[in-house]
């Protein structure tokens, strides 16, 4: 009888072994590296939407995403085209992205142009990011075809606060420590996608993500002078960027 007894403790033994194997093997594939990149921006690619949009500057119907002004939303959902009234093109991935105007001019009562009607597109991270940690911040851009003008800068903001603002077509925010990103060669491209990545270091605590222009305000021949210097077409037109598949991940 004990060499049978012994024979059972040695294959009770070789299954409990193989049993914690199977156990951290399975612990290892839940924790692979596409797992810890969490998206902290919620709904990063424009997708969930509470309805299909009737008209322009409806970018809160998509969950998780706020407006300064009236930023728009674009989508196939409504139907198979992509155009749209500033031209169009088909979504970086999914059905849907965002457009806002970055710098677009407007008259005044005098009828003199100028150049302060901005917008501005804000999102609550899904959680708050860790004091000393790297972070990717990456999202898709394409300037619009019947932009008169491209920017040759963009600015980030990762705030713990919302950034303040009024409700007016002139709104400018202000952010303390804006990521401005020179990418004239990326921010000058119609038709295409082209990809923004910068590395971020948290203070921690922070919660909103906010795209837009925070230069100071600018005089009108200033103005004059940027629009001739990244003019992109004969016609007079305004600067308005598609984004897309918005995330800040750990890196």
């Amino acid at each position: 009888m004990l060499p049978m007894i012994k024979s059972r403790a040695i294959d009770l033994l070789l299954q409990w072994k193989y049993y914690n194997l199977g156990c951290t093997l399975i612990l290892l594939i839940a924790i692979t590296p596409s797992a810890l990149c969490q998206n902290h921006v919620v709904n990063g690619g424009f997708e969930i939407l509470s309805k299909c949009p009737k008209g322009t500057g409806e970018l809160e119907l998509a969950k998780g995403w706020h407006s300064v002004n009236t930023p728009d939303i674009h989508t196939l959902c409504n139907n198979s085209s992509v155009s749209n009234f500033m031209g169009g093109i088909q979504p970086h991935s999914g059905n849907s992205y965002c457009g806002f105007y970055f710098l677009a001019t407007t008259l005044d009562e005098n009828q003199k142009s100028n150049f302060y009607q901005r917008e501005y597109i804000y999102n609550k991270l899904a959680s708050p990011l860790k004091r000393g940690g790297l972070y990717s911040v990456s999202f898709y851009i394409s300037l619009a075809d019947k932009s008169g003008y491209f920017s040759d800068r963009l600015a980030i903001s990762i705030t713990r606060k919302k950034l303040k603002f009024k409700n007016s077509t002139y709104t400018l925010l202000k952010s303390k420590r804006p990521i401005i990103v020179y990418e004239e060669s990326k921010l000058s491209h119609s038709k295409i996608w082209e990809k923004i990545n910068v590395t971020y270091k948290a203070q921690g605590g922070e919660q909103y993500l906010t795209i837009g222009l925070f230069d100071k305000t600018v005089t009108y021949k200033e103005c004059e002078n940027f629009m001739n210097k990244n003019s992109v077409s004969d016609i007079p037109g305004p600067c308005y960027y598609y984004i897309d598949d918005v995330k800040i991940e750990k890196k």
